[in-house]
């Protein structure tokens, strides 16, 4: 299944600037590859939010995630599955899973 443009990744750190009481991005946590990450992505049809395993992350900050989250509900708007490949920066990033 080919994801469906046009969705838009959530922005954590704006959502945060707006919502400070209610909303919490800390983005002085690093980010490395092996790590689980929570982005989301909003679209016309229907948004989600879902967990990715971190794949790279390069130079300029900009990170490759996989998703990892089995049965979206919401695939049929916006295409992201099982396995996509998707490129995100530090601000999409609602939450991390550090793993023990």
């Amino acid at each position: 299944m080919k994801i469906k443009e046009p969705f838009v990744l959530i922005d954590s750190e704006e959502k945060h600037r707006i919502y400070p009481d209610t909303w919490n991005h800390d983005a002085t946590h690093p980010i490395w590859p092996g790590l689980l990450v929570y982005i989301g992505v909003a679209s016309e049809d229907g948004g989600e939010r879902f967990w990715c395993r971190a794949q790279s992350v390069d130079i300029s900050g900009n990170i490759k995630v996989k998703c990892v989250q089995e049965g979206m509900c919401q695939t049929a708007c916006h295409g992201i599955h099982l396995g996509s490949i998707l490129n995100v920066e530090r601000r999409h990033i609602m939450d991390i899973m550090y793993e023990q």
